[in-house]
Parts: structure tokens; C-alpha cells; sequence
């Protein structure tokens, strides 16, 4: 049988992780860096998001330190899997450290940071947020408004509902 190349072995990574089987997904992760192959961006992200989903915070810190190595945490998927994932384990500071640093930042990077602030109770910050994105979605309209709803800001929560295109 013909040793997995690196594209195979990210496929599997992503497959994994977008099918719930977190664990596994890390476990290919760190088989692939014993065996020789070096991560792509794919494989980054998805352990990322597996570590997120586990809230395996040494995991992800060292995906993130491999990623910081590699040149990766320029790519704006993987970013915005490090974003997710600093927010699960409460990193709000360095959560938006990231964000910052992220050139072209898409729907959902900024859904990203904006969910981190509604989680933590900042509505300050994610009314700021929510101004400043260029485009919205269903995501940013109704992390904004049950944001509000959970503080039981009702006036606001059906002000945003109203002006929800």
C-alpha cells in the first residue's frame, strides 16, 4: 500500500472535522506530522476547528504555533479557525489580536469576532462590530439580536429584527 500523500491525509483531516469526529481528525493531524508530511492550510484549519469543537486547548495552541512556523496565519481560513478557536477556550483579547490581522476579511471572519463578543456579553463592542461590516448575513443579524434578547434588551433586540433586510 502506497504511503498517503498530503493531500489525502488533509482530505481525511477535513472530512473528519466537518463530520464530527473530532478526536479522529486530530489523531490523523498528529500522525501526519510523525510520518513526515507537512500540513497544508487545509489540514490547519480543520484540526483547528476540531480542536475548537473539543476545546482541546494545548492541541490548538500548537497547531497555532505550527501554523505561525509555517507562514499559515496569513491564509484567512485559517485565521478565522484560530478566531473560533481562541474564543472557545476565552482568549477575547487575542481572538481579536487575530481578527486585526486578518488583510481580507470575509462574512465570516467577521461573524466570527462578532459571535465572540455577543457570547461574552460585550454588546458594546459587537454593535461596534456589527457597524463596521461591509456585509452582513442572517449569522450577524441574529447573533446581534438574541445578543440583545439574552440581556433582555427587547427594544433593541426588535429594533435590529425590524431592520433585518
Amino acid at each position: 500500500m502506497q504511503k498517503p500523500d498530503v493531500f489525502a491525509t488533509s482530505f481525511t483531516i477535513r472530512y473528519l472535522s466537518q463530520h464530527g469526529q473530532f478526536r479522529e481528525a486530530l489523531s490523523v493531524y498528529e500522525q501526519m506530522h510523525s510520518s513526515g508530511l507537512f500540513p497544508n492550510t487545509f489540514a490547519v484549519s480543520s484540526a483547528l476547528k476540531a480542536c475548537d469543537r473539543i476545546v482541546c486547548k494545548i492541541g490548538g495552541l500548537m497547531i497555532h504555533g505550527q501554523a505561525q512556523k509555517s507562514g499559515f496565519c496569513k491564509v484567512v481560513f485559517v485565521q478565522t479557525a484560530l478566531v473560533d478557536f481562541l474564543l472557545k477556550i476565552g482568549d477575547m483579547v487575542i481572538a481579536r489580536k487575530v481578527f486585526d490581522e486578518i488583510r481580507e476579511k470575509n462574512v465570516v471572519s467577521w461573524n466570527s469576532i462578532l459571535a465572540g463578543y455577543v457570547k461574552y456579553g460585550d454588546l458594546a463592542m459587537a454593535q461596534s462590530v456589527f457597524d463596521e461590516m461591509p456585509t452582513k448575513d442572517v449569522i450577524s443579524w441574529n447573533s446581534m439580536v438574541s445578543g440583545y434578547a439574552r440581556v433582555k434588551d427587547m427594544e433593541q433586540a426588535y429594533e435590529l429584527f425590524r431592520q433585518m433586510p
